[in-house]
């Protein structure tokens, strides 16, 4: 289980949105999304 993925994917929960998950990780939206979209691929 890959906990950086799941952290993620809490932090987007939890912040509601990409860009304010992203700005909590240091992360821009972009990035966010993409590594939401190909975890959600597998």
């Amino acid at each position: 289980m890959d906990w950086d993925k799941i952290k993620l994917f809490y932090e987007v929960a939890e912040a509601g949105s990409f860009t304010r998950a992203g700005e909590r990780l240091g992360l821009n939206q972009s990035s966010v999304s993409r590594h939401i979209s190909a975890w959600s691929r597998i």
